[in-house]
């Protein structure tokens, strides 16, 4: 399965900073999207996050390639 890394943060919050990042092995980038969201939500944050559609938001699918070359490093 691909492997996304998904950046969430508040729509006032000022760029490049993010309010939540997480890496996600999910079968496509809108499900990836949603489980991070999910997370965020239920990590209780305060204030509680708005609304997906509201929220500024990127999603990287990370390239396999990468992280067998970090695997194997480590």
């Amino acid at each position: 399965m691909p492997t996304y890394r998904v950046y969430l943060a508040y729509p006032t919050t000022p760029e490049p900073i993010w309010n939540w990042a997480e890496t996600m092995v999910r079968k496509d980038a809108q499900t990836a999207l949603q489980d991070s969201y999910d997370n965020w939500v239920a990590s209780n944050p305060n204030p509680l996050p708005p609304p997906l559609a509201e929220c500024r938001k990127k999603v990287d699918q990370v390239m396999q390639e990468i992280l067998e070359e970090q695997h194997d490093i480590h």
